[in-house]
């Protein structure tokens, strides 16, 4: 091999694994701050959205209905589709729904989405007997720095104003 050809090729394929090796490393550094975005949101989840939940729910218990309030880390499900974590507060008015394995409870939750780092919200107004409603992501996507215990509260009680159709 002639020694410009040997020293292209060569030239050739070290540009080509240093930029394979920025793409890893790029990679592995997004890897790392989803990760940490998830654990922050875990944290937060737990640490301020709950208890306003918790808070909330011991309102909506002292006046005759019940909740219920979970927290998911990220998974996939049956069909392979990615879960976001969340954090969930399930509502029964009057008890309608609990223990009811084929509708989805109605809800508001809390999401953590990890490739634009935000925090979204979906509601769930439909009731069994409850006469219909709706079901999706709500307006609005917040910053852990930006999603304040003010809008939390906020946007469980209109939620829960949806849910029970005042």
């Amino acid at each position: 091999m002639e020694d410009t050809n040997k020293k292209k090729l060569e030239e050739m394929l070290l540009k080509h694994d240093d930029s394979q090796r920025k793409i890893k490393e790029q990679a592995e550094q997004q890897q790392i701050k989803r990760k940490t975005f998830l654990d922050n949101f875990e944290e937060f989840a737990n640490s301020t959205i709950k208890p306003i939940m918790l808070e909330i729910g011991d309102v909506i218990k002292k006046n005759g209905h019940d909740y219920k309030v979970t927290f998911e880390k990220e998974y996939k499900n049956d069909k392979g589709v990615t879960i976001d974590s969340r954090i969930t507060m399930d509502i029964f008015p009057n008890g309608n729904g609990r223990g009811d394995i084929y509708n989805v409870p109605a809800h508001i939750l809390f999401y953590a989405e990890k490739f634009s780092e935000k925090i979204g919200l979906h509601e769930n107004n439909i009731v069994p007997g409850g006469g219909g409603g709706s079901a999706g992501k709500k307006d609005g996507e917040y910053n852990l720095e930006t999603l304040t215990s003010e809008i939390i509260e906020k946007e469980i009680v209109d939620s829960i104003g949806n849910i029970l159709k005042v």
